[in-house]
């Protein structure tokens, strides 16, 4: 699947970041003035070059762009010129910001860096190790966008894309600056098939994105879900996401996040895995991650934009059909596993129980272990009184089941539960008590 441009409602809200982990704004840079004239003197700018500097800089917006249209392979050959010779930040600085500058208005001037005789990504990649944050942020934004559009006319393009790939992932590890560095980058990468396959296959490169998930500042969570959804345009990737955990850590950011714009991004990102894996695995593990639940509250809130309603609609028909093909047993489970339990009928259906007692067997107990863990260590009544209650009549309807739970220890866990304030966890925890100490169920008491 090619790549496709994102919304632009998704950039309707300015970032909000703490001060430390922002650069010097490139305008701030961009306002500051420089004498070429200098450079001139020192043989850094030739002639013709200086000219050029001189008829762009400082001038009104059509005269830029009408520089940079007439001039595109001079204006390149003259910047990597500089890049190539100055050593002060500052200037270094000023030069990278005209080059991102003249990116945001001409989207043809990045092929003109292949056109000058020189190779510009030997000189960029220098730019990793300076020292000054800003000419590291923005000589990687420049190289990897060298990268995505002219993959094919460079030579060691798989190499280069390789280096700052890694540059990426050391920085992922560091500092909250460093890590929007990182993600400001991948960012861009990641817009070419070749180089999500790549990341996705780099040593931690989802899971360290995954991480970055639960982070305290949102705008570092919305760039890693961002970097995921560009990645989720390759088939390749959708088709093999259910493989990993990212999806019921997506659902958990969405889920946990309030912010709206970390919202859109990460429904756009699992509207894309929709409908891959095997039999749609990937619909299965939303399923399993309690998303139907979070959607359903998400579609009620008044979105302004038909795209947002569109991804909220599709991903709501596609789990919905995937609901209708299950069997009580799958939607249990589903529910179970997901952690957002309710009085669904299936709780007190007996016959629901009578058919299904055995498979608690399946996985190695797994659906049981998962009850007898949230009586453990949850803290909400609704939840604990359902699992109390599927405990005892998984001791009731299986043929071992009370030598199975109480193998688990969780005898204790329930009737520590009967000293609850909440009165039905009392109840039911009550209630589990006997099934799990006596035999003859007929003579239990119910409770509804």
């Amino acid at each position: 699947m090619a790549y496709q441009r994102p919304p632009e409602t998704l950039f309707d809200e300015a970032p909000i970041v703490r001060a430390e982990i922002q650069e010097i704004p490139r305008d701030e840079v961009l306002s500051r003035r420089v004498e070429w004239k200098g450079f001139h003197n020192a043989t850094v700018l030739q002639d013709n070059e200086l000219e050029l500097i001189q008829s762009y800089d400082k001038k009104p917006i059509e005269t830029k762009i009408q520089k940079i249209q007439t001039y595109p392979r001079e204006y390149a050959d003259t910047f990597l010129s500089m890049l190539n010779q100055i050593n002060s930040s500052a200037p270094l600085q000023y030069v990278l910001a005209l080059i991102d500058e003249i990116f945001g208005f001409d989207n043809n001037f990045p092929t003109a860096f292949f056109e000058t005789g020189r190779d510009p990504i030997p000189i960029l990649k220098i730019m990793l190790s300076n020292q000054d944050g800003f000419v590291q942020t923005y000589g990687a934004k420049t190289l990897a966008l060298l990268l995505v559009r002219g993959y094919n006319r460079i030579g060691s393009a798989a190499e280069y894309s390789r280096d700052l790939l890694t540059w990426c992932s050391n920085n992922l590890r560091e500092s909250d600056l460093n890590i929007v560095r990182a993600l400001t980058t991948l960012q861009i990468l990641v817009r070419r098939e070749e180089l999500r396959v790549m990341w996705r296959d780099f040593e931690d490169g989802i899971n360290a994105l995954l991480i970055l998930l639960r982070h305290p500042e949102y705008q570092i969570v919305y760039q890693a879900l961002y970097v995921l959804w560009l990645m989720s345009y390759s088939k390749e990737i959708a088709n093999k996401v259910f493989t990993t955990n990212l999806i019921s850590k997506v659902v958990e950011a969405v889920k946990n996040v309030q912010k709206e714009k970390v919202t859109r991004i990460g429904i756009a990102l699992l509207r894309n895995l929709r409908n891959h894996g095997p039999d749609n695995e990937n619909n299965i593990q939303m399923l399993d991650a309690g998303f139907i639940r979070v959607l359903d509250n998400i579609r009620l809130r008044n979105w302004k934009d038909q795209e947002m309603e569109k991804n909220l609609e599709e991903l709501n028909e596609s789990l919905q059909a995937v609901l209708q093909e299950m069997s009580s047993w799958e939607r249990y489970r589903s529910e179970i596993l997901s952690g957002n339990l309710e009085w669904s009928p299936v709780h007190r259906s007996e016959k629901f129980w009578k058919e299904n007692a055995t498979r608690f067997e399946e996985n190695e107990f797994e659906i049981l272990g998962s009850l007898v863990y949230m009586v453990q260590n949850s803290k909400n009544p609704l939840i604990l009184s359902v699992c109390c209650h599927d405990i005892g009549e998984f001791v009731r309807f299986h043929p071992r089941g009370r030598a199975v739970a109480s193998s688990l220890g969780v005898k204790q866990a329930i009737m520590a539960l009967m000293e609850n304030q909440d009165p039905d966890v009392q109840k039911y925890a009550l209630l589990c008590t006997q099934k799990l100490l006596v035999v003859n169920w007929d003579q239990m008491p119910r409770f509804r």
